[in-house]
């Protein structure tokens, strides 16, 4: 009977033990757990919503917005666009060539001060065409030429070897041209293609420097042919000091009479 009891008291504590042990093992590992947690928790960085860096919680606040500031300078830096490289190239004005004003060739342009002649004061031929063109840069010869300018200028300009002449009657009935370079009320300046000259951008100019009242008759020569293709068209420029210019054309050929390209009174 004691052994019997003896028996039953030694199971009952071994169940008793086999539960405790459980029960301390339980609380070891849930505390081991609990310890692995507590610690990955306590080390993981922390970083707070909308902050440009992650930092740990022992960096001081300047530094974090010394970062903060260097960061944007960065994002600016990249943002900011390269300069491109230009193809701009100086020109010298004196290469700049401005376009030539074309005007109608009205009478009611002409200075009041200027009264055009009757129509027989023209000689208006079938090869002869009163509009508006351009031929060549006409101010860019002039100016190359050293061309003159008075109250009243006459140039003209053709585009071959042959040699045309400039011719105006003043108001004392004197007439301006190479045989009578300078007058008592004007000068012809510039004369070119004339004897052994021979250019393909020639010009001739002559000019009244002051205003005299009178008529004057500006008419045009073709004096010899020297290997241009005839008739020779040309530009006749009549400018009065203060008022539009003007731009005649025609044609003409060696052997044909002088052309009367213009005729006016000043008062």
């Amino acid at each position: 009977m004691q052994a019997f009891l003896r028996s039953q008291f030694f199971i009952r504590n071994q169940e008793r033990i086999r539960v405790i042990s459980s029960f301390m093992l339980s609380l070891f590992f849930t505390f081991l757990i609990l310890a692995c947690l507590w610690n990955m928790v306590a080390s993981r960085t922390h970083k707070k919503p909308g902050a440009e860096f992650a930092s740990e919680p022992s960096i001081d606040q300047g530094v974090r917005k010394q970062e903060h500031i260097v960061r944007l300078m960065m994002r600016q830096r990249a943002r900011t666009p390269k300069k491109s490289s230009s193809t701009f190239q100086a020109k010298a004005i004196s290469d700049i060539v401005a376009p030539e004003p074309e005007f109608n060739l009205e009478v009611t342009d002409l200075a009041p001060a200027v009264t055009p002649t009757e129509a027989k004061g023209f000689s208006l031929r079938g090869d002869l065409d009163f509009s508006v063109f351009k031929m060549g840069n006409f101010n860019t010869r002039l100016r190359r030429a050293g061309a003159k300018r008075g109250f009243i200028t006459v140039s003209l300009m053709w585009d071959n070897y042959n040699d045309l002449d400039l011719h105006c009657i003043g108001p004392n009935r004197e007439e301006i041209f190479y045989k009578n370079r300078k007058g008592k009320f004007g000068e012809l300046d510039v004369d070119m293609n004339a004897g052994s000259q021979r250019s393909r951008e020639p010009v001739e100019n002559l000019y009244f420097p002051n205003r005299v009242s009178g008529r004057y008759q500006v008419r045009v020569n073709h004096y010899s042919n020297k290997g241009g293709k005839d008739p020779t068209p040309f530009t006749v420029l009549i400018r009065v000091e203060g008022r539009k210019e003007m731009r005649l054309r025609g044609k003409i050929s060696a052997g044909q009479p002088k052309q009367e390209i213009y005729a006016v009174n000043i008062r």
